[in-house]
């Protein structure tokens, strides 16, 4: 909603000035932007969290749907994990689908926030929601 909310914003601004354009640079800065934002919208990041990781877990939530994920924070005591994890550790799980995205993953999250050590499954798992999931201890 919001993304065709700017979209027509920003067709109206052109209409307006249509001499106006920006610099090249910009130009491929911004489709680069579109193309890494279409590619994640396939993938769902749901990230589930202890109450006390509420603050943290929203902003992680915040950034990568601004990266174009699909994503939602739920709370939850994860004592279903089949690990636990000291506090400020994540626990990033994946289904098969949400291998492909791992790596782009792995290096977008440690700058996504920096006082939650990531951790990752080795092998992926049969998820009963979301593409990747992540435990916030």
């Amino acid at each position: 909603m919001k993304v065709n909310e700017l979209t027509q914003d920003v067709v109206a601004l052109r209409k307006a000035t249509p001499a106006v354009t920006p610099p090249p640079e910009q130009i491929a800065k911004r489709e680069a932007k579109e193309a890494q934002f279409s590619n994640n919208s396939d993938y769902s990041v749901l990230v589930f969290y202890k109450p006390y990781q509420k603050e943290s877990a929203t902003i992680l939530t915040k950034k990568l749907l601004s990266l174009g994920f699909k994503s939602s924070a739920t709370p939850t005591d994860l004592k279903e994990a089949i690990k636990q994890f000291d506090e400020n550790t994540a626990w990033v799980i994946y289904s098969e689908k949400g291998q492909g995205k791992l790596q782009a993953l792995k290096a977008a999250l440690p700058a996504l926030t920096e006082r939650i050590k990531f951790v990752y499954r080795e092998e992926s798992y049969n998820l009963r929601s979301g593409d990747i999931q992540i435990l916030l201890f």
